[in-house]
C-alpha cells in the first residue's frame, strides 16, 4: 500500500502499476497537485468519496484491520494555500482511527524554517 501526494496526475494521464489498485484525486484545472491511495489487489478496502476540501487535497480509504476500520488518506497542501483547521478535523473526524499523511508544507522554526504555519 502506499499514500500518495502531489501526484502531479491529470485526468487523461493513465498511472498503473501490476498488481495493484489505484483511487485517485487529480486537481484539475491547475498545475502541480494531486494524491492518490495505492492498494495492492486482493486487500479488503472501501473507497471513501470525500466532502470538498478547501486548503488540502486528499484521497482516502477504510481498511479493515481486526474488529476495526482503519481511514488512510494521502494529503497535500499547496503552500500557496491558507491551512484550514476545518479542512484537517473533516479528515480526522471521519473514523475514530485515522493516518493521514502527505506534504503538507508545514513550516516551523523549529525545523529551522525562517517561517510557521498558523495551524497549531
Amino acid at each position: 500500500m502506499a499514500l500518495l501526494s502531489e501526484t502531479l496526475l491529470k485526468p487523461h494521464d493513465r498511472f498503473c502499476i501490476q498488481n495493484y489498485t489505484f483511487y485517485r484525486t487529480d486537481r484539475f484545472p491547475g498545475r502541480k497537485g494531486g494524491t492518490a491511495v495505492a492498494i495492492r489487489k486482493g486487500i479488503s478496502l472501501t473507497n471513501q468519496d470525500l466532502a470538498p476540501l478547501v486548503s488540502v487535497e486528499a484521497t482516502g480509504v477504510y481498511i479493515p484491520i481486526g474488529n476495526n476500520e482503519v481511514f488512510l488518506a494521502g494529503v497535500y497542501k499547496s503552500p500557496s494555500r491558507t491551512w484550514s483547521e476545518a479542512d484537517i478535523m473533516k479528515l480526522l473526524a471521519i473514523r475514530n482511527k485515522t493516518v493521514l499523511t502527505g506534504y503538507l508544507n508545514a513550516k516551523n522554526p523549529f525545523w529551522n524554517s525562517a517561517v510557521s504555519n498558523p495551524f497549531r
